[in-house]
């Protein structure tokens, strides 16, 4: 149990918390309604069953869906959604092969946090939620780039070809150590046995021979 002068402080610190999410909320373009909250889904993914936990799920005015994950850490980095191995999946998930036969407007994470409150994310258009980038913005085109995702059906098909290729590798039994950022081993609990100074021997080996050949 907590001591009750630390209950005081914790209870004043969450009112101005949430007090300060709420007038963010406030300050959203467009007439909304929160339809859903942790709403769970068991989907099959190429033979793979996975249980997903939705934090929110709003309904806009039109009818369109904006997919909501809290946050109260570090800011997520939703650039990989361009990338062919998408490191942060779950919303994608949701919006690609959950909610299919829905409209999604926007996918993003909900910054709840004492020093800065924010949505980062993707929208269809612009105008969803306050500083959330459109698909079609020039912000948004330097990481989803129009030949690659010319507009929003677009992106939502390379997120379910993109989650779908990383379940097959999965039930293939592809266990090969991968990462984005050297710095996201440092506090691997396992780093031994990646086997990483044999793996950079044999790439060395490796381009040593391929010099010697030319």
């Amino acid at each position: 149990p907590l001591p009750a002068a630390c209950v005081v402080l914790e209870r004043e610190r969450l009112a101005r918390l949430v007090s300060a999410w709420l007038a963010l909320e406030a300050t959203r373009p467009q007439p909304f309604r929160v339809t859903a909250c942790e709403q769970e889904q068991i989907i099959n993914i190429e033979g793979i069953a996975i249980k997903l936990v939705v934090d929110r799920i709003d309904t806009l005015e039109d009818g369109r869906l904006v997919l909501m994950d809290y946050k109260t850490g570090r800011k997520p980095d939703v650039k990989n959604w361009a990338d062919t191995r998408i490191i942060e999946p779950q919303l994608p998930i949701y919006a690609a092969l959950v909610l299919s036969e829905g409209d999604v407007a926007a996918v993003c994470f909900a910054m709840v946090r004492t020093e800065e409150h924010g949505f980062s994310g993707i929208a269809a258009d612009a105008d969803v939620l306050p500083k959330v980038t459109a698909l079609t913005d020039e912000k948004g085109r330097e990481v989803f780039s129009a030949e690659l995702f010319p507009d929003w059906q677009s992106l939502l098909k390379h997120w379910e070809s993109s989650i779908e290729a990383m379940a097959r590798e999965l039930k293939a039994g592809e266990a090969a150590v991968r990462y984005s950022d050297e710095n996201q081993l440092t506090y691997c609990e396992v780093l031994p046995l990646l086997r990483l100074p044999e793996r950079k021997l044999q790439f060395e080996r490796l381009q040593s021979a391929e010099d010697a050949g030319t």
